[in-house]
């Protein structure tokens, strides 16, 4: 066990009960800002109140020392107002106008390590700054400057003058009320929604109490940007939220609106209920129950607000601030003066600050805090006092407190602890009580309490557990409650909580003989009943604990694992007495650790040198290779490159000794020259490795070809060429190669060569195109293999051989059926698809086709277009038909196309000759259809026309091929119809090529009656309600009308009316019933084929 503590800036030790470090004066002792209680450096909470204090802003204050001066020339630095792990924020004045405040936020980079890392973050910061900079909005703060200075960068906004909502949940003397809470968030949200409905949406996840300040007109205004988290990530929970306020789906999300009134949402609670929330929601804080007074539809709004359930949230923040606007009492206005209204004690305080006046002692007074009467020292109670309140025997209160038995668990040792007993009035009448502690190590307020039915109130007592007999204490009746009711006791159970005892099961870790990495484990145990916090830190850098941060519950047990790195350790055996050292809140401790990791070391010779080879017999050479370490040398023996092989391939070597190397090198495949590898052999083993370059004279032939293709250029199919290809020695020893063609149409006067040194060869290549199947260009890449031992060489070739290739299209030319006036016209396409210029000649021997052109020329690829014309009249007299054919002659050959044309003679014939259109009822138009049939040959045209002017065709000019039809529609224009026929008949007249032909056509007209649908009838009225009902005839007949009612009460005026046409009758209904029917009642119309039940409505009059 170690009776040292060591510095966590230069790592220095120190005693036990050092408060600062003797070498750099670095705090090592730090006090609770809560309690007072001291803890050491690395407690990263207060073991005595649990207090979170962050471990990170404790060490970054070991090089962060407090600004003062100017920066930038203009901002004074007055004095620090707050500061965190990678931030801290100043109250300055300008320069030029001292009454001008400002708040500087200054950022360090120092927790950055990495300068990728460091770059990346300050790319988001300067985004982030721009961002906030360009926002306008009466509740925020307006950011004023921004500008680096070294490693730290600076923003300058408002200074805003007020409470910070932190402040309040800490130092207020009283609650806030829930109408004022109410107001603040109507605030915010406006905010929010301006936020967030800008052109790129600004979200604001780390929203918590401390970035809200109240100043003492009522206006609620946010501080702070979350610049913190751009730095320092893992400071802040996701997106930069903070622990109680925000919203649960940030780990999985990004920010939106609704996580922003999440966190709004938290804030109102904790507000409300008096309390922070970073631990949690207290168990039994529900707000209705919580908070005297406070709405229900409050409560429903900020539940909604800060519901887990994002679905159920409110979904912009103006939907909530209308609901917080919803319920108020008065108008949502900024309350100036709430101050005043909430307490003395934050009225006192802000006058201090206002003055700037130092305090002269550190008590809450000093501070301009009104004092709590329940908490600190109080005078005895008199007699009095002690007296037992009485009220009448007939009183109806009822005495009742929650919870009966007080139960505190884990209590620090020298701390006091407050717990808070709930007493009610049940009953009817008033209760008057007062609480008595029958304990020494129990306060409570002696005064009298009242209360009315229904009432409720809250009594803070302490705990003292240096009072305490013993660490756990059992007593049933700890405090008394007196009423005029009668009395209530209530019992206690206190345990008081043990400090942390640090104990490891191991005192030395023994690795031995290791050549790999390697891992132990240490058992340490926490023998008290506070949680052991502390660090485990290695002394030396081949051992690795994990993990390095202790934490033990009480009574618990953890196993640390240590690796042991190899690699990094020194030659020889170690032992180190405190390789690892164990600094906690409950002891230090010290770990022995030994072992020794053999090092062997390779030497070797840097090259192999072979001289002159001759590549008909493997040359050997041998080298040695030697162990110079303390260790077994073992490792592996590989050859970079085919042609050398070394043996053996393992090295197994003892400290001290060598091992020869035999090298095997084969030059058969090699050129000629000198050959030097700056890596030829590779040696690798747990003592180093070694590469080894390898250098040789070769001598061997080395062949050379003068062209590595062939260019025939442009031959003809058929037609045989040849060129000649030299074949060279550049070599030192005599050079035979074999020569062989890879082509069939391809040949060489020579199958091999024999060269002397620096002699050369000429053979005789022919292409003969003979052999090809057909024309083209040939692009060959190997066209000849010229082979010397393991050296090849291909030669390739070129040559286009021209062989043009005829094409056409149609092959038939079928002219049809030809009109004696009208030519046909076809066209026949020639295309060369070979290679080479195309001639041709187009000619034939029927005197019926004209040819143009008659001849041409078609470059390669390139088409020809050759019109036809046949003629009718150039038919043989007497022949209706006729055929020949075309014939193209050209450089690829003769091609004939079939030739067919007939003459037309089309034939009209009719479905039917006519057509009864039928009857026109009330001169409405009619209409029919008749078909016209080509039954000739050829194409048929004609037209049609009618001699009525009230009959119309579908068309006037008609086309119709051989076999097939056409319809002609016919109707009729009743506008143009005579008035007074009653039947009338039309002829349509057909001309055509095919004959002509006329058409009969009739029509009738038959005028009837034709009533309009009657609409429904409206009965006004009192006693005897009355309507009218219009019957309207729009046909061109007289209309007979039959009229009967479904009830006997509905009287008509007649029930037989004759409607002429084009005109209206009027006909009265009345009801002769003293109430309207219950069941609808209509009156039936029936007129020829017409009939309606028109439905009777009555309408109450006003």
């Amino acid at each position: 066990m170690t009776n040292t503590r060591n510095c966590p800036k230069c790592n220095q030790p120190n005693p036990p009960e050092a408060a600062v470090c003797s070498s750099c004066g670095a705090e090592l002792v730090r006090y609770c800002p809560s309690c007072g209680a001291p803890r050491p450096w690395y407690v990263a909470a207060c073991p005595n109140c649990q207090a979170d204090l962050q471990e990170t802003a404790q060490f970054a204050d070991l090089f962060r020392a407090n600004r003062s001066g100017v920066l930038r020339s203009r901002y004074t630095l007055l004095d620090k107002i707050a500061s965190g792990a990678v931030s801290a924020v100043y109250r300055a004045a300008d320069v030029n106008h001292a009454n001008r405040l400002y708040a500087v936020k200054e950022l360090s980079t120092i927790s950055l390590f990495r300068p990728d890392e460091r770059r990346e973050a300050v790319a988001r910061l300067s985004r982030a700054i721009e961002r906030w900079s360009q926002v306008r909005h009466p509740g925020l703060a307006r950011v004023v400057d921004a500008f680096r200075e070294r490693d730290r960068y600076y923003v300058v906004s408002e200074y805003v003058y007020g409470w910070s909502a932190s402040q309040l949940l800490t130092e207020a003397s009283s609650h806030i009320p829930p109408e004022l809470v109410r107001n603040w968030g109507a605030q915010v949200a406006d905010l929010l929604e301006h936020l967030h409905t800008l052109t790129d949406p600004l979200f604001v996840p780390f929203l918590s109490p401390a970035h809200l300040i109240v100043n003492p007109e009522g206006q609620v205004r946010l501080v702070g940007y979350g610049l913190g988290y751009y730095i320092r990530p893992t400071t802040y929970g996701p997106y930069g939220g903070l622990p109680g306020y925000g919203a649960p789906e940030l780990s999985r999300q990004s920010p939106d609106s609704r996580t922003d009134i999440f966190s709004l949402g938290r804030v109102l609670y904790a507000l409300l209920i008096g309390q922070p929330l970073e631990r949690g929601v207290p168990k039994g804080t529900a707000l209705d129950r919580a908070v005297p007074g406070i709405s229900k539809q409050l409560v429903r709004v900020v539940a909604q607000a800060a519901t887990s359930r994002r679905e159920r949230r409110y979904e912009r923040a103006a939907d909530l601030a209308s609901a917080l606007r919803e319920g108020a009492l008065g108008p949502m206005e900024p309350v100036y003066g709430w101050h005043e209204q909430s307490g003395s004690a934050l009225a006192s305080h802000l006058t201090r600050q206002s003055e700037g006046q130092p305090s002269e002692q550190h008590s809450m007074e000093a501070l301009g805090y009104a004092r709590d009467p329940r908490f600190g020292p109080r005078p005895e109670p008199t007699a009095a006092a002690l007296s037992t309140p009485t009220l009448p025997a007939s009183s109806s209160a009822k005495l009742s407190a929650s919870p009966t038995r007080l139960t505190l668990r884990d209590l620090p040792p020298n701390a006091p602890r407050r717990a808070v007993l709930a007493v009610r009035n049940a009953g009817g009448d008033q209760l008057t009580f007062r609480v008595a502690s029958q304990v020494p190590w129990i306060k409570a307020p002696s005064r009298e309490v009242s209360l009315s039915a229904g009432q409720q109130a809250r009594v803070v007592v302490t705990v003292d557990p240096q009072a305490l007999p013993a660490e756990r204490v059992n007593e049933t009746q700890a405090l008394l409650l007196e009423s005029n009711v009668g009395r209530l006791w209530i019992a206690a159970s206190i345990q008081i909580r043990t400090a942390p005892a640090l104990s490891v099961d191991q005192d030395s870790l023994d690795f031995g003989e290791v050549d790999a990495p390697q891992s132990l484990e240490i058992t340490v145990r926490n023998q008290g009943r506070e949680r052991l916090e502390g660090q485990i830190v290695s002394q030396v850098p081949w051992l690795e604990p994990s993990p390095a941060l202790l934490r033990v519950q009480g009574g618990a047990r953890a196993t640390l694992t240590v690796r042991l790195r190899p690699e990094r350790m020194p030659d020889g055996p170690q032992t180190v007495a405190q390789a690892l050292l164990l600094d906690t809140n409950g002891g230090q401790s010290a770990i022995a650790a030994q072992a020794w990791r053999p090092n062997p070391h390779l030497e070797i010779a840097g090259g192999i040198d072979l001289g002159n080879v001759n590549p008909e017999a493997p040359v050997t050479d041998v080298i040695t290779v030697s162990n110079s370490g303390d260790g077994a040398l073992r490792g592996t023996v590989r050859s970079l490159v085919p042609w050398l092989q070394v043996s053996p391939e393992t090295v197994q070597c003892a400290a001290g000794e060598s091992l020869t190397l035999q090298i095997t090198a084969d030059t058969t495949g090699l050129g000629d020259g000198t050959v030097q590898l700056p890596q030829g052999l590779r040696v690798q083993t747990n003592g180093g490795a070694a590469t080894l370059w390898v250098r040789l004279n070769n001598r061997a032939p080395r062949l050379e070809v003068q062209m590595a293709l062939l260019d025939f250029g442009q031959i003809t199919l058929g037609q045989t060429v040849a060129q000649d290809l030299v074949i060279r020695n550049s070599g030192s020893a005599d050079l035979y190669a074999a020569v062989n063609s890879a082509l069939d149409w391809v040949h060489t006067s020579e199958r091999s060569v024999q060269c002397a040194p620096g002699e050369s060869q000429i053979i005789r290549v022919t292409l003969d195109s003979s052999l090809l199947p057909r024309g083209g260009l040939y692009n060959e890449p190997i066209a000849l293999r010229i082979s010397s031992g393991a050296d090849m060489q291909m030669v390739g070739l070129n040559a286009l051989v021209l062989q043009p290739e005829l094409t056409a299209q149609p092959m038939l030319v079928d002219f049809g059926y030809l009109d004696p006036l009208t030519p046909g016209a076809a066209e026949v396409l020639l295309t060369n698809t070979g290679t080479g210029e195309l001639a041709w000649h187009a000619q034939s021997d029927v005197e019926w086709l004209e040819i143009e052109p008659t001849s041409g020329r078609c470059a390669e690829g390139e088409a020809a277009s050759v019109q036809l014309r046949a003629y009718a009249l150039g038919l043989e007299a007497g022949h209706q038909q006729a055929s020949g054919s075309l014939a193209i002659t050209s450089d690829a050959g003769r091609i004939k196309i079939p030739l067919r044309v007939a003459l037309a003679a089309p034939r009209i014939a009719m479905d039917r000759t006519f057509v009864d259109l039928g009857i026109s009822v009330n001169r409405e138009n009619v209409a029919a259809a008749v078909r016209i049939f080509n039954r000739g040959l050829g194409l048929l045209r004609g037209t049609a026309m009618s001699d009525r002017l009230w009959l119309v065709t579908g068309r006037t000019s008609f086309e119709c091929d051989t076999g097939h039809s056409i319809e002609l529609s016919l109707g009729t224009d009743m506008d143009e119809f005579p008035e007074d026929l009653s039947e009338d008949r039309a002829v349509v007249s057909i001309e055509s090529n095919g004959g002509a032909t006329e058409i009969d056509v009739r029509v009738q007209i038959e005028r009837r009656p034709m009533l309009r649908e009657p609409e429904p009838v409206q009965l006004r009225g009192g006693e005897r309600p009355q309507g009218r009902l219009v019957l309207w005839n729009d046909g061109m007949a007289p209309a007979m009308v039959d009229l009967q009612p479904t009830d006997v009460r509905l009287g008509i005026s007649r029930s037989d009316v004759q409607v002429k046409q084009g005109k209206s009758v009027r006909i009265s209904v009345s009801w002769d019933g003293s109430q309207p029917p219950e069941a609808p009642v209509s009156i039936g119309i029936r007129s020829a084929d017409q009939e309606w039940q028109v439905p009777v409505e009555f309408t109450t009059s006003t």
